[in-house]
């Protein structure tokens, strides 16, 4: 019995070294299939690179040496050479460590040399946080801010045909922790607050009870909102509110924000290169146009009063177009954007169409509207009063904002229409009080839009929709 135990068994270990053998290598070669070297270099690197594991291995093969009936000269001839390499290893480890201290000592000493050209420069674009924002932006503590800012530009190029240039983001130890600042050249636009692990829920309307948290307001549109865990997403979830995380917070704040802001973005040296990158379809286009019938300013400051009113230029062949065949008669800036703005009319009927293929709109009251007009042909209308007096326009302000929030709360974007001949200063004169209303002329939108009115903005009572 004993003889067949030791001979089953022995039978049965034999045998399992070819499979552990070849199980062994076909690890090997599929675990080395993403490395970069070859595989003695990987192996080496993974075996001896670590000098703890080898110490233990070391110890571990002299133990067994001093097993009865092993044989102590082979185990301990290897463990004599793990704790060898384990000991050269801790060696260069320290001599490794010593050289890169010795290296950032010998920079420190040296005095660091600031070029002039650094501090007299603005970046176009910065986003300063404060210091508890910094996991959400740091990759090595799982901050994704980066990469959504990376695809706010993508989308922004697409939506609006400008490629926002790139977002140089600081921490600012001035700034309260929780913090972030938005800075057009060097100047702050926005600023907001976000609690990084948390989630923004916003609250709705008929909300009769909320999930426990922080309230607050939603940077980003400025509507109540409630900063909750994660163990309270599920209870905020069945209560139908829309939950946004930390960094989503920063990212719709700063899309937003550089949708108003990217007519700001836009000078001549961009400008310059948009035209170059359609000089290579359209060569005969760029050449008429610039610098022959139209300087690059004119060309400039069309594009961006499309910017300033969110109509996008990708279809930027048919602007230039458009500005081409129009500039020989006049240079008036205000009359080429309303031309290049009636070339785009399928771009805006299509960003100004609701759900059901209808355009809502608000229109003027037929005397206002005849008033500004008359005003118009005689000269006599002003931008910033209309050549209104001051209480009639406080009224015609407090109206349009009136309009615009009830648009906005039955999901409507606010639009008023008007004649193309009092639109641009309709819009001047309102858009710095009543920033989400759009202004369209008739020749904004193709003939065949459906429109409909739903109220009118009126001097003489108080505005309402119908």
């Amino acid at each position: 019995g004993e003889t067949f135990t030791l001979l089953s068994i022995g039978d049965g270990l034999v045998s399992q070294i070819p499979a552990l053998l070849i199980s062994t290598a076909a690890g090997i070669i599929v675990s080395r299939a993403s490395g970069e070297n070859n595989i003695a270099t990987d192996v080496r690197g993974q075996l001896f690179n670590k000098p703890y594991p080898l110490m233990i291995t070391g110890v571990f093969l002299a133990v067994l040496g001093m097993v009865p009936g092993l044989p102590i000269l082979p185990f301990w001839a290897l463990a004599g050479g793990a704790i060898g390499l384990a000991r050269l290893r801790f060696r260069q480890i320290r001599e490794e460590k010593e050289t890169v201290i010795k290296k950032s000592e010998e920079e420190a000493a040296e005095p660091s040399e600031t070029k002039p050209a650094e501090l007299v420069m603005v970046d176009p674009l910065e986003l300063e946080i404060g210091y508890g924002l910094i996991p959400v932006v740091d990759p090595k503590q799982g901050g994704d801010l980066l990469d959504r800012i990376g695809l706010l530009r993508q989308q922004l190029a697409l939506e609006l045909g400008v490629v926002v240039p790139p977002i140089r983001i600081r921490d600012n130890v001035a700034l309260e922790s929780n913090t972030y600042v938005v800075k057009l050249r060097g100047n702050p636009i926005a600023s907001g607050e976000v609690l990084p692990g948390y989630h923004l829920a916003l609250i709705p309307d008929d909300a009769t009870s909320l999930p426990p948290g922080i309230e607050t307001t939603d940077p980003t549109y400025n509507l109540p909102a409630i900063w909750i865990s994660q163990r309270s997403l599920p209870e905020a979830e069945v209560r139908g509110m829309a939950v946004v995380e930390a960094p989503a917070v920063i990212t719709t704040h700063l899309l937003e924000v550089l949708r108003k802001h990217t007519h700001d973005l836009l000078d001549r040296q961009e400008v310059k290169k948009l035209l170059e990158q359609v000089k290579e379809t359209a060569p005969a286009l760029v050449e008429e146009l610039e610098p022959s019938l139209l300087p690059i300013g004119v060309i400039q400051k069309v594009l961006k009063r499309l910017l300033q009113e969110r109509i996008p230029i990708r279809d930027l062949i048919t602007i230039l177009e458009t500005l081409a065949d129009n500039a020989a008669s006049t240079k008036n800036i205000d009359v080429l954007t309303e031309y290049a703005r009636a070339s785009l009319a399928p771009t805006i009927t299509r960003q100004f169409k609701s759900s059901d293929g209808k355009i809502y709109v608000v229109v003027l009251d037929p005397e206002l509207e005849q008033l500004l007009l008359e005003k118009a042909q005689r000269g006599d209308l002003m931008p910033s009063t209309l050549g209104l007096e001051p209480q009639v326009s406080e009224q015609l302000i407090q109206s349009a904002a009136q309009i615009t929030k009830q648009m906005l709360a039955e999901r409507r974007d606010p639009v008023v229409l008007t004649s193309p001949v009092i639109r641009p200063t309709l819009f001047t004169f309102l858009s710095p009080l009543v920033s989400d209303l759009a202004v369209l002329s008739y020749n904004d939108l193709l003939p065949d839009a459906e429109v409909e009115v739903v109220g009118q903005l009126t001097l003489r009572e108080e505005a309402q929709l119908v």
